[in-house]
C-alpha cells in the first residue's frame, strides 16, 4: 500500500502543473533565440528584394517616361 501511495506521489509531482510551467518556461529563451535568428535571416533577403524592385520601378517609370515624351513631341 505505502509503494503504492509513494509512486502516486511521485505521479502528482511529475504531472504538477508549476513543474509543467517551469520546463516549457526553460524552453522560451531557446524558441525566442530561434525566432530571433529566423526574423534576422530575412532581413537581408527582404532588402535585397526591396531594392531590386525599387530599381526595377524606377526604370519602368523612365522608360515608359521617356515613350510618353517621345510620342508626345515626335
Amino acid at each position: 500500500m505505502n509503494a503504492v501511495k509513494n509512486s502516486s506521489l511521485l505521479a502528482k509531482f511529475l504531472n504538477n502543473k508549476k513543474l509543467t510551467f517551469a520546463a516549457n518556461s526553460v524552453n522560451l529563451p531557446t524558441s525566442w533565440l530561434q525566432t530571433h535568428r529566423d526574423l534576422l535571416g530575412s532581413f537581408p533577403s527582404i532588402f535585397y528584394l526591396k531594392f531590386r524592385m525599387q530599381v526595377h520601378l524606377f526604370f519602368t517609370y523612365i522608360l515608359e517616361y521617356k515613350l510618353l515624351l517621345y510620342h508626345l513631341f515626335f
